[in-house]
């Protein structure tokens, strides 16, 4: 376990935690592990760097405005509309963390960057399994136990 002095120094911060059980509702876990995250900067003898590994869910429901090429990919900024996330627990988390990270970016200098990932999956380590939970390992167990594979994805391919 590192002492908070030995954390203290370090000047850059991955977070990423998030939970993938259902049933999915807006966490304040991750909402306020994302406030600690921002605290233990201020901290920090270096003002670590927050990198945030949100999640494309974080603004599934964005809808682009009419300046957007068709086939473009959704702008790398922060939406303040909330509705911008997937209606699900999961996506709203993601999407109020990067907001809480934002605000903390603005008001207090804080240096931040948000990742959107797609499928970050698998297990930690080599002798661990997959979490039967999350939608890969529940399509495939799904699938062999009907022996069939589906077509298309639907929306988890796309942003």
């Amino acid at each position: 376990m590192t002492s908070f002095y030995e954390a203290s120094t370090r000047s850059f911060i991955t977070h990423g935690q998030s939970t993938s059980t259902r049933p999915w509702r807006l966490s304040r876990t991750l909402t306020s592990l994302a406030r600690r995250v921002i605290d233990f900067s201020v901290k920090s003898e270096h003002r670590a760097h927050i990198v945030f590994i949100s999640s494309i869910a974080g603004v599934g429901n964005c809808s682009l405005d009419k300046s957007t090429a068709a086939g473009e990919r959704v702008p790398e900024k922060i939406y303040e509309d909330h509705s911008v996330s997937l209606p699900q627990g999961y996506g709203e988390s993601k999407h109020v963390a990067e907001c809480i990270l934002a605000s903390a970016a603005k008001q207090s200098d804080i240096p931040s960057t948000v990742v959107r990932c797609g499928q970050l999956a698998g297990p930690s380590d080599a002798s661990s399994v997959w979490n039967r939970h999350e939608w890969v390992p529940s399509l495939l167990i799904s699938s062999k136990e009907m022996g069939i594979l589906p077509q298309t994805h639907g929306s988890q391919n796309v942003v």
